[in-house]
């Protein structure tokens, strides 16, 4: 397999103006993916210290969710990371997963059982871009099931784009680095603020989301997220608030001497609960202001999200997101903080409680019901009851929450 020359320059041209912010990476990511036909194509930053993640931007097929539910949670536990972090992963060396884990680990393991398998995704191979004594960049490339792990000659051709995408990454940290120095102060302030609160450009390309907006964007299905860019599920909807934010960001950057504001009502696809965002308009990113400002602050687990920094000049607009449901809910992320549940646990508990069958759990999720059995068992482990039935009051009985007093975001 080999490029022609002007598909070669091009697709190297991309990864440059990603690394300076001329571009999404997605848009540099997704050619090469289709190219490889790749389930998904990533460039996932981590600390080394603690295995956080501090960014992910990812191309493929794997879909919406997966960069969100890949840095809130999997990447902790994703056996591909600690050995390519190791001394053994050199530069110049690949990590395969064909190599390392067989059917048997892959039947076991909680990373594939509960989060690649059910999406799609199967075999893996990884190659460090970067690395200094806190951070490395990992270049991830995964085949969908039923597809056969990289052949070689697929392999020398991403070895021949490595030196770019290396160069590419350095100009991204640096030019990340920039920024986030000067404003960490403001975007662990907002971290901390119990209203749901997220900033996003002119096109709606999220820049940063608190920990209440990751819980309220990942409990309702009023929004997702597609190419890092927040959508509302419905068109109507999306149209409205795409509208106001841009109205709001072209007249911050044109020197609004009063803050522009909006409120859009979001109800999303049979949400009958609508959400009501209030939108606001802040001055560019390097303009001189009073107000505090937020640009791309390191992602971590239960932590700020931020998807790409806004470069120097570009108008942001904050969105404070609240929900008008005062309808009781179980809510698997509240469940989990509270009894200490993986995901997937608490997700199973949350499904006996709304009535859902064992077979219709291992359905929806897509995993064995062995798999799900053991999780009901380490439910009952964790919440110390010894029957469905209990579980089901224990959780109905238990005081209601919303974003104001969820608790904070657990460790793992």
């Amino acid at each position: 397999m080999n490029y022609a020359a002007d598909d070669y320059d091009e697709v190297v041209a991309r990864i440059y103006e990603a690394g300076a912010g001329r571009i999404d990476w997605r848009e540099a990511l997704e050619p090469l993916a289709r190219r490889f036909d790749l389930w998904s194509l990533a460039l996932f930053g981590v600390a080394k210290d603690s295995r956080n993640a501090l960014f992910i931007h990812e191309g493929g097929l794997s879909g919406a969710d997966f960069a969100l539910d890949y840095l809130a949670v999997y990447h902790r536990i994703d056996p591909h990371i600690g050995p390519a972090l190791a001394l053994e992963c050199a530069h110049s060396k690949w990590l395969h997963s064909k190599d390392r884990f067989d059917d048997a680990f892959v039947a076991r393991d909680p990373f594939y059982q509960e989060f690649l398998l059910p999406r799609g995704g199967r075999y893996t191979s990884c190659a460090k871009l970067f690395e200094d004594d806190e951070t490395a960049v990992l270049l991830l490339l995964q085949r969908a099931q039923g597809r056969p792990p990289l052949a070689s000659d697929e392999v020398a051709l991403f070895d021949r784009l490595r030196p770019h995408c290396v160069s590419a990454v350095r100009l991204h940290l640096e030019r990340r680095g920039r920024i986030a120095d000067d404003l960490d102060l403001a975007c662990r302030v907002f971290s901390r603020m119990r209203q749901a609160l997220a900033l996003v450009d002119g096109e709606l390309r999220l820049l940063y989301g608190n920990p209440a907006a990751q819980r309220l964007l990942a409990r309702v299905n009023a929004f997702s997220e597609r190419n890092g860019r927040l959508v509302c599920r419905n068109r109507d909807d999306d149209a409205r608030l795409r509208a106001a934010v841009r109205r709001l960001a072209d007249a911050t950057a044109a020197g609004a001497v009063e803050t522009p504001s909006a409120v859009v009502r979001v109800t999303g696809s049979g949400f009958t609960h609508p959400v009501m965002v209030l939108a606001a308009g802040l001055p560019p990113a390097g303009q001189s202001t009073d107000a505090p400002v937020v640009a791309h602050e390191p992602v971590v687990a239960h932590g700020p999200v931020a998807v790409q920094a806004p470069a120097p000049g570009q108008a942001r607009v904050m969105l404070l997101l609240h929900e008008t449901s005062r309808r009781r809910q179980i809510d698997p992320a509240v469940i989990g903080e509270v009894f200490q549940l993986t995901p997937a646990e608490a997700h199973v508990a949350t499904g006996l409680a709304e009535g859902s069958s064992i077979e219709e759990i291992a359905a929806a999720r897509g995993v064995t019901l062995e798999t799900v059995r053991a999780q009901i068992r380490s439910v009952y482990g964790k919440t110390d009851v010894r029957s469905r039935a209990d579980l089901v009051r224990m959780l109905l009985e238990m005081p209601s929450f919303d974003q104001a007093g969820a608790p904070a975001g657990r460790s793992r």
